[in-house]
């Protein structure tokens, strides 16, 4: 499980210091992946419930998230550099100095336990690193890469143990879903405002 959640965290800060939006989007994917394998390797049950939480991470979370927005992201022709972050010394220690502090989070919360004190370091990282993003971003694709890090940081934190019936995970995966659609939409259209590319009925609509 560690490895899992060491691929996790890296998908979590790489994306802070490289400047692509792909590279962003393909993280939060990587991020839906590594919560799926430690909850396999934490001692899923094969049952309703467990179904209905794998085929969430794989549909929404590692396939629907990158193709939703690499697909509306194309149509608007943004350009290839996009930082989550200010590219300067200051934020790169400040990221750096969440990592150290999430880390240092679980030693006090599960001092017997390595598995989950990394398990809810990881957590903490996501959490504060997409803090760190809504915080900084001002452009509202970088907002809705910090909600989708801030949503990765709680799918994580339910594999922890805590799992919902699986009618309360249909009905979360069906309103995730329409987030995303909103979220795709709303990018499309502000890209398309900033270009000057927006039609008057398209003005009315906004």
């Amino acid at each position: 499980m560690t490895l899992y959640l060491t691929g996790f965290l890296i998908a979590v800060f790489f994306p802070l210091f490289v400047s692509s939006w792909r590279v962003a989007f393909l993280c939060v994917a990587l991020q839906g992946l590594c919560t799926l394998l430690v909850s396999i390797d934490g001692g899923i049950l094969f049952d309703l419930d467990s179904i209905v939480q794998i085929m969430d991470i794989i549909c929404l979370r590692f396939i629907g998230v990158p193709l939703v927005f690499l697909w509306v992201l194309r149509k608007v022709s943004l350009g290839r550099e996009f930082d989550l972050i200010p590219a300067n010394l200051v934020t790169w220690i400040i990221a750096v100095g969440l990592l150290i502090l999430s880390l240092s989070l679980g030693p006090r919360l599960y001092p017997e336990n390595l598995t989950l004190t990394f398990h809810a370091g990881s957590v903490a990282g996501a959490f504060l690193v997409a803090l760190l993003i809504l915080s900084v971003q001002e452009e509202p694709l970088g907002q809705m890469i910090g909600l989708l890090f801030l949503e990765s940081a709680l799918r994580l934190f339910e594999s922890l143990g805590h799992r919902e019936p699986w009618f309360i995970q249909i009905a979360t995966s069906f309103i995730f879903l329409w987030l995303l659609v909103l979220m795709g939409r709303f990018v499309q259209k502000f890209s398309r405002m900033e270009t000057g590319s927006l039609t008057p009925v398209d003005s009315e609509v906004l």
